[in-house]
């Protein structure tokens, strides 16, 4: 913390960088002031600062010594058949006295040799089959509440918050399933502005974009002793752009802004409430936990960064119907510090989400 009073001590005039959300070894403090690289708050090294980071049927008659004509003629109104898989239907009727009386040297025990009927039945129906009245496909539009912040030491050095608007986009195919996300909004931006030798708190109302895009794949193993839920594992990956705009200090000092670009994998289990066979409204409920061991990140005046694997979890409660279905939701995400390559580092983030999901499933 004495480093950070001894930065500011020494603020001079500039051109500087919204947040610190990479930290960057300061310019030599007798060289005349130059402008800083955006968006990106600085402490210095050896304390860095940050940029903003069949069947066969039975037969009705006695097959044993049937003679022909012992047989007396029925009368001339007709009875439902008996049908024999694999034979024509031979009638109680006239009709079907003179095809016994034409079949000649006919042997019931032929029928003891009727193949029963088989189907052949693909995997995919049978689990269509079990799935009862459930709908295989979803499309929904989520709003949830957004903050995105990162820490260095105790310190809060960046904080926004905001609306996320998301549209998405699942699937079923057997036991697996498939997700697609389409995400983006405007937030609010507090934290730091820093120049070569200084950071000064700053904000701005609007001043982060993000756009991004997540996939994720699933297996569903769903035990026949298990009648209301089932374990889902999964990989996911998020793909994001932050946006950091340009903005202007109370003291009129620019404040260049910069772009921060994020991929991250996470796998994770969960436990999910099966769909009901039954019709009308039933209550669910959806939780996973994972991690995010792989993530690269991109500043666009600086350098690649690895942020170090944090944690990943997300809980859903819900009401769902034959087409509808309608659930909030809370859902975070962590990461650890990332090494300082050539002066950057990214500082523990985490981001956090609470809202709400509508779909319509058919």
């Amino acid at each position: 913390m004495s480093r950070v009073i001894v930065a500011l001590a020494v603020w001079t005039s500039g051109t500087l960088a919204p947040g610190i959300d990479n930290l960057r070894a300061p310019m030599n403090p007798t060289s005349p002031a130059s402008s800083t690289a955006p968006a990106a708050t600085a402490l210095p090294v050896p304390l860095p600062t940050t940029y903003p980071g069949a069947t066969a049927w039975p037969v009705a008659v006695d097959p044993g010594s049937l003679a022909l004509e012992s047989i007396e003629p029925p009368p001339v109104q007709s009875t439902p058949a008996q049908t024999v898989p694999g034979r024509s239907a031979y009638a109680a009727g006239q009709d079907s006295f003179d095809r016994l009386e034409n079949a000649g040297s006919f042997s019931f025990d032929r029928l003891d040799h009727v193949p029963q009927q088989q189907m052949v039945i693909e995997p995919e129906e049978i689990v269509d089959a079990e799935l009862g009245p459930q709908r295989l496909r979803a499309c929904y539009v989520r709003l949830d509440a957004f903050h995105w912040s990162e820490e260095f030491e105790s310190l809060e050095l960046v904080d926004e918050s905001g609306m996320l608007v998301t549209i998405g986009y699942g699937q079923r195919i057997g036991n697996a399933r498939l997700r697609v996300e389409l995400f983006g909004g405007q937030m609010d931006y507090q934290g730091y502005a820093q120049n070569a030798y200084a950071i000064i708190p700053y904000e701005q109302s609007d001043g982060t974009s993000y756009l991004g895009f997540r996939g994720e794949f699933e297996f569903l193993l769903e035990p026949r002793s298990w009648l209301k839920n089932r374990i889902v594992l999964g990989i996911g990956s998020r793909c994001w752009r932050r946006d950091l705009h340009d903005g202007q200090l109370p003291t009129g000092h620019t404040v260049a802004g910069y772009e921060e670009t994020w991929v991250t994998l996470y796998p994770y289990v969960g436990i999910e409430t099966k769909e009901s066979m039954e019709p009308g409204l039933h209550f669910f409920t959806s939780a996973r936990l994972g991690l995010t061991p792989y993530t690269y990140e991109h500043i666009s005046v600086g350098e690649s960064l690895s942020p170090k694997c944090g944690t990943m979890g997300r809980l859903e409660l819900g009401l769902r119907g034959e087409r509808f279905l309608g659930s909030v939701l809370m859902e975070i995400m962590t990461w650890e510090k990332s090494n300082i390559v050539d002066g950057y580092f990214q500082p523990s983030s985490s981001m956090a989400t609470l809202g709400g999901r509508v779909a319509y499933r058919y």
